[in-house]
């Protein structure tokens, strides 16, 4: 999922929690209910769902979330973006 994807303020449910090796390790992904394309986490968002739902990832279905627009750095480029984020657990 992209930020094209959505609008801002997305309120949406947790279908499922996922796992995709790519070059630099594993993404965390969700499955939206409702969306095709699952929301990759990055630590942040995925550190906010951990601090908010637990630790078990199997247990996250269902979980309402609100999905935001933020500003933000990217480190390695040091050029602003607008990342998709997990603003809120609902």
């Amino acid at each position: 999922m992209r930020a094209d994807d959505v609008t801002d303020d997305l309120k949406s449910t947790i279908d499922k929690f996922d796992e995709m090796n790519i070059d630099i390790g594993l993404r965390a992904l969700l499955g939206l209910k409702g969306n095709s394309k699952p929301l990759g986490l990055n630590k942040t968002n995925y550190k906010k769902l951990r601090e908010r739902f637990g630790k078990d990832e199997a247990k996250w279905s269902g979980k309402q979330i609100t999905i935001r627009f933020v500003m933000a750095n990217n480190p390695t480029t040091r050029h602003s973006r607008i990342p998709l984020a997990i603003a809120a657990a609902l």
